[in-house]
């Protein structure tokens, strides 16, 4: 799926961790997005800059302090699955949030 925007069934995950930014100002994130391997390095570095933005833009806009929110794009860089199957494909277009900092 070519979309960066977010999915209803993440949206409890991405609350809780909203909360836990408010909660505690000492928490910083990164939020990486990725894509599957199909189209070209420049489609999938751009659309998986979106996909961590929009993630980015959602914790902004619920409360969280933007300075300690680090979004990037890795594109098609960084599969966790295999290619060669449609499922394989299909998980590896997600956004993944690491925390740096407690």
């Amino acid at each position: 799926m070519d979309e960066s925007k977010l999915s209803d069934s993440s949206e409890e995950s991405l609350k809780a961790l909203a909360q836990l930014m408010i909660d505690n100002n000492s928490v910083k994130i990164e939020i990486i997005g990725h894509t599957n391997s199909t189209p070209s390095h420049e489609y999938c570095d751009k659309l998986s800059s979106d996909r961590a933005q929009s993630v980015r833009q959602y914790f902004i806009s619920n409360g969280a302090n933007p300075d300690n929110i680090e979004a990037k794009g890795a594109g098609k860089r960084e599969p966790k699955y295999s290619e060669f199957s449609a499922a394989g494909r299909t998980s590896n277009q997600r956004v993944e949030v690491k925390i740096l900092a407690l």
